[in-house]
């Protein structure tokens, strides 16, 4: 089993090049049977400076 994030932007404006991801998707991956399914889509992820927080992923231990 593999979780992970997945970065994107709520808008887009065309050709203003890369946006700021404001957007993450937690998703989980089954390695057995290849189905991945989005486990929780997290909104307001970056601080007031910018800078990316995303809670742990489940299943992680910590230290």
């Amino acid at each position: 089993m593999i979780r992970s994030y997945i970065l994107a932007c709520s808008t887009a404006q065309k050709g203003q090049g890369p946006c700021k991801t404001d957007i993450a998707v937690r998703l989980r991956h089954d390695l057995g049977t290849g189905e991945v399914a989005p486990e929780a889509i997290l909104r307001d992820i970056r601080d007031t400076s910018g800078s990316l927080h995303l809670p742990p992923l489940p299943g992680r231990g910590v230290g």
